[in-house]
């Protein structure tokens, strides 16, 4: 905000994915930053590929989704999903995670913990960090005009509760949400009508390497004309 080029009074925070998840903590710690300094606050927040739903809620989705998809997977490489990924073995491998985290004595005070044979490190302090963090009640109390953007090919987040962003931010000055039909959650448009976790690894480098939604730049432009600048 010092820049000689930023107008410190038309700041705006935008979050995408986990990013739209901490960035109510962030404007509130903003806000703080900038009354010590008598500055004007952050006068816009946005929101991309999420709002109103924590890790812990955002994986457990996923993990139900995931199971739908190997049910509907054709051929023989379905056949061979549906042998090796069951919601008893999905949910084993989750809650044997959750108790290397927060209950296991031998980890559950590591920041890092070693997983197979030391060859990966777990970020645990992640995982305790959203554990306390409680999102929506930070959202209750943003006042800024708001703008949220979730597509309806978003396959790791829930385009549906950026249609209810008003619940979420009762107290924002103006609140905007558009649901595009075809955004995903790397925020580029698909083609392909049914988008699946399975296949994540492979869709998204492809992906990675497209330009930007244009219809979700258009967007962004277009609020930040009206209620920033």
């Amino acid at each position: 905000a010092n820049h000689p080029q930023i107008d410190d009074s038309k700041l705006v925070v935008m979050g995408h994915s986990e990013g739209a998840i901490l960035v109510p903590w962030v404007l509130r710690q903003a806000n703080q930053v900038l009354e010590q300094q008598q500055k004007q606050p952050i006068k816009g927040c946005i929101f991309l590929s999420g709002i109103g739903e924590d890790i812990y809620t955002a994986m457990a989705l996923q993990r139900e989704r995931v199971l739908e998809e190997v049910q509907d997977e054709p051929g023989l490489q379905g056949w061979v999903l549906r042998k090796a990924v069951t919601k008893q073995k999905l949910d084993k491998q989750y809650n044997d995670l959750m108790e290397k985290i927060f209950d296991d004595p031998k980890t559950k005070d590591m920041d890092a913990i070693p997983m197979y044979c030391g060859m990966v490190k777990l970020n645990a302090k992640w995982f305790r960090t959203h554990k306390e963090y409680k999102a929506q009640e930070d959202l209750v109390h943003v006042t800024c005009d708001c703008l949220a953007i979730t597509g309806q090919k978003d396959i790791q987040v829930r385009a549906s509760l950026c249609e209810q962003s008003e619940t979420f931010l009762k107290k924002a000055k103006s609140v905007e949400h558009h649901e595009p039909e075809n955004l995903t959650h790397l925020l580029r448009s698909t083609t392909d009508k049914n988008p699946k976790l399975i296949h994540l690894k492979q869709d998204y480098p492809k992906m990675g390497k497209q330009p930007l939604d244009s219809e979700l730049m258009r967007w962004i432009e277009d609020w930040c004309q009206r209620k920033i600048i």
